[in-house]
């Protein structure tokens, strides 16, 4: 794999309030291309975000901006970011990640800054796998007592085996269990 790309992630999106932190993998093609998290227009992270945020802000469709949307995330208490801050893929595929180029982003720094996130929603097996094996470890036994992971099925178009519908409603009870809490 000698043509593989090197990928670069972006920052997180979080503020004092996030309590709970949805982590992808690395983001695909067309996200790295827009510099936006989920940017694919087949992704269906935004509209099962969508569906949570129309409860939650009476929203009648989501906004087309997406420093709207993260805006949205963030007053629902709702961060982003990637497991992965670096590696080599040839296209958009986890599949394709080179084991050898994963570089995973500073959890236990972050944790310690937004000590409110009490909930990690992983977007798919590739996500859930490198951060208990890639993170978990680092992050110290106070992070660790507090963190509640849940592994949620990916919202890739990749990952088209179970329809949408039905991952939603897999999402949106991460979503009540985390961010309906006192």
């Amino acid at each position: 794999m000698s043509d593989a790309a090197h990928c670069i992630g972006f920052a997180p999106i979080v503020n004092a309030d996030t309590r709970l932190l949805i982590l992808g993998s690395m983001p695909g093609v067309a996200s790295l291309a827009a510099a936006k998290y989920y940017a694919h227009p087949r992704n269906g992270f935004w509209p099962i975000a969508a569906e949570y945020l129309a409860t939650e802000h009476d929203l009648a469709a989501l906004p087309d901006d997406f420093d709207e949307r993260y805006a949205l995330l963030l007053q629902a208490n709702c961060g982003l970011w990637d497991v992965l801050a670096k590696a080599q893929r040839k296209g958009s595929l986890d599949a394709s990640i080179r084991n050898d180029s994963l570089q995973i982003n500073d959890f236990s720094h972050l944790f310690d800054e937004f000590s409110r996130i009490s909930h990690i929603a992983l977007n798919g097996q590739a996500a859930s796998k490198w951060f208990h094996r890639l993170v978990w470890p680092t992050l110290s036994a106070a992070q660790q007592q507090r963190l509640h992971c849940h592994t949620l099925p990916s919202t890739s178009p990749a990952h088209a085996a179970l329809p949408l519908p039905q991952k939603s409603q897999q999402w949106q009870a991460v979503f009540q269990l985390a961010l309906r809490q006192a």
